[in-house]
């Protein structure tokens, strides 16, 4: 799973790394993602069941008023094709969208989370199959 910052207002960091506007970043079990000063921790799930064969994310960490907020991510249906991604989720403070972060420094479009290929400062760029 990478994660791209949305041109956000207050910015995304992931496990200290600060991401410009549209830079992908990989996000591993245990990464740290800050979005603005709202700090979350993805957790890989080993969830899996019959109906679902797809990799279960937990995102985790707290609203502004101090509330345990846990979203779960799941790429269960996710199929890019060669050189596609597919957006899991859109993390934000709008109402509207997938995550919704209760937090003044969340940006109302503020970052997105996705699955497939992605060249990520490799020279020689990935190939999916």
């Amino acid at each position: 799973m990478t994660i791209t910052d949305l041109e956000s207002t207050n910015g995304t960091v992931v496990d200290s790394g600060q991401l410009k506007a549209g830079q992908f970043r990989p996000v591993h079990d245990r990464s740290e993602i800050v979005l603005g000063s709202c700090v979350l921790m993805a957790k890989l799930g080993a969830e899996r069941s019959e109906t679902s064969d797809g990799t279960v994310w937990i995102l985790s960490g707290f609203d502004e008023d101090g509330k345990v907020f846990q979203y779960p991510v799941s790429s269960h249906g996710a199929n890019p094709g060669v050189g596609d991604h597919v957006e899991l989720a859109t993390l934000s403070r709008a109402p509207n969208k997938d995550c919704v972060l209760n937090h003044s420094s969340v940006s109302r479009r503020h970052a997105a989370l996705l699955v497939g290929p992605r060249p990520i400062g490799s020279a020689l760029g990935c190939s999916w199959s």
